[in-house]
């Protein structure tokens, strides 16, 4: 039975579909290194719009002619700064170039790029990507993102190439009340705005591929559990509606299950100074590192077993 799954394992990653972003790295994002985003973005669902500011810490290792970030064009970029220094830079082609104002290398640097507009809408998701603007049976927004095909670059200005992973991610998402948001990492505060909106403030302290940068809002309902992977405590967290929430426990203890079936002959689970999490998304599934998206419905195949929640938690361990 123990190989029969192993099989299965890398079985269904032959699903997956090709991804289509990244490419040749060009000259100019050759010469960046990027350490970290911050992302702080106000996501309106009643007018399917985001808006915000992103920041990105970055060491040059070489001379670039532009400083290069990856952006979909149907943004609007409405300020850039590097170091405090507003700079000139065009956006075009999914591309905002910057103007090089000749930075140290091997030195940190702080780029800010203020942004708003229209995420496009998901046709297929997850294989073909974008937002998901939909309602919870109670009538409440229900928001997911999903890029994996596609790239980080349709929602939020990146260096969006799989060489480069930052040390570390913090997702400021404010939605209006009483939404939950649930991303990568670790909650680090939720600040109410006082006009009927609310900040959630996520960070993760691991590298973390651009694409598995990922946040997912409703009316949700938070179950935990204290699951032991090869006896050691984890954080294990399922952020799910109301509608759904009969089966919740039943579905962690399962992911205690595989994730010690994935431990004892893959090692110990990546991230357990954060969390496992799964988040109830209205799309199928995807792997978004700390919180996977699950739409599953606590479907199972005739073997007994979660296919879509274990295949997802495979990627855990290889990305």
């Amino acid at each position: 039975m123990k190989k029969y799954l192993i099989y299965l394992i890398f079985l269904s990653f032959g699903f997956s579909l090709d991804v289509y972003s990244g490419g040749k790295l060009s000259s100019n994002q050759a010469a960046m290194d990027v350490t970290h985003y911050t992302i702080k973005l106000k996501v309106d669902p009643y007018k399917q719009t985001i808006s915000g500011i992103v920041n990105i810490s970055f060491i040059l290792i070489g001379k670039p002619d532009k400083i290069e970030i990856d952006l979909l064009d149907d943004f609007h970029v409405s300020g850039t700064a590097i170091d405090g220094m507003n700079l000139s830079f065009t956006h075009k082609n999914h591309k905002i170039l910057i103007e090089y104002p000749g930075l140290d290398l091997f030195k940190t640097h702080y780029l800010e790029i203020k942004y708003s507009g229209k995420p496009p809408v998901a046709k297929n998701p997850p294989w073909d990507g974008g937002f998901t603007w939909e309602k919870s049976e109670d009538g409440h927004p229900w928001i997911a993102v999903s890029c994996q095909t596609n790239g980080a670059y349709i929602w939020y200005p990146c260096k969006d190439h799989p060489s480069d992973k930052p040390d570390g991610v913090d997702i400021s998402i404010t939605v209006p009340d009483p939404l939950t948001v649930a991303a990568n990492g670790v909650i680090q505060s939720i600040h109410s705005e006082g006009d009927k909106w609310t900040t959630w403030h996520w960070r993760t302290e691991y590298p973390i591929s651009t694409y598995n940068v990922n946040f997912t809002a409703g009316y949700f309902e938070v179950v935990e559990r204290t699951g032991y992977i090869l006896d050691k405590p984890l954080n294990m967290v399922y952020y799910v509606l109301p509608e759904k929430r009969d089966g919740a426990e039943g579905l962690l203890k399962d992911a205690e299950e595989y994730l010690n079936f994935y431990a004892r002959n893959f090692g110990q689970y990546p991230w357990m100074k954060e969390k496992f999490g799964l988040v109830h998304t209205p799309y199928w599934g995807m792997e978004h590192q700390t919180i996977n998206a699950y739409g599953n419905n606590y479907k199972k195949t005739k073997l007994g077993y979660d296919f879509l929640m274990f295949h997802e938690m495979g990627h855990e361990w290889w990305g």
